[in-house]
């Protein structure tokens, strides 16, 4: 079946324990399908490590069946969420995208970030201290559910909030780690494969 698909992106330079976290977490709420989609050319002009490794690293980083998506890799063009949505959206018409609780403060920074919350619902995966959410909570134009299923089985303008136990850590983070050859802090939040093939590849070491 097609339905109830849930759309994961963003950079993944690297994929680490958090991401894992977020689609471990996901598979929880009974979702048909989870496509995760690597970033292309970053809309916010962020230099990307070279596609094939961080596909490569994912590879890696995973034990679970999820696909993932070269969509905007292969598309060339800034990857716009908006026209990401409108591609996966003919396919799989009951579409939900994944939001980090930490992308909230830029959210409507986002390209046609209104047209996106009347495409798609917006599921929503905490960090550990919730404050992101919390200055949403009065935003009536995402239509907050408290109900998984209410929200799995509506339509947009529809999102949920989900409560895990979080995951506080950052690329960012883990690349500074990478550089200053701390790989003790690495090891915590990275799959062991993946970060081999980092160090065998000298990735983020400049």
């Amino acid at each position: 079946m097609n339905d109830n698909v849930v759309l994961y992106g963003g950079a993944f330079d690297p994929f680490h324990n958090g991401h894992a976290y977020v689609i471990s977490s996901i598979k929880q709420l009974g979702f048909k399908k989870i496509i995760l989609i690597p970033t292309g050319k970053s809309p916010f002009k962020k230099k990307l490590s070279p596609s094939k490794h961080r596909l490569e690293i994912i590879n890696k980083s995973l034990n679970i069946n999820v696909e993932i998506n070269d969509y905007e890799i292969q598309n060339k063009k800034t990857s716009f969420t908006i026209d990401t949505v409108d591609y996966f959206k003919k396919k799989y018409p009951n579409l939900s995208l994944i939001i980090g609780e930490d992308s909230l403060h830029s959210f409507k920074e986002w390209k046609s970030w209104e047209l996106i919350i009347q495409q798609v619902k917006i599921l929503i995966v905490s960090r550990l201290d919730g404050q992101a959410f919390k200055s949403f909570t009065g935003e009536k134009q995402f239509n907050f559910k408290k109900n998984i299923d209410e929200f799995i089985k509506g339509e947009p303008p529809s999102s949920f909030y989900f409560k895990g136990s979080g995951y506080e850590v950052s690329s960012t983070e883990l690349k500074n780690a990478i550089k200053s050859k701390n790989f003790t802090f690495c090891s915590k939040h990275l799959h062991k494969n993946a970060l081999d093939y980092i160090k065998q590849n000298d990735l983020y070491s400049v």
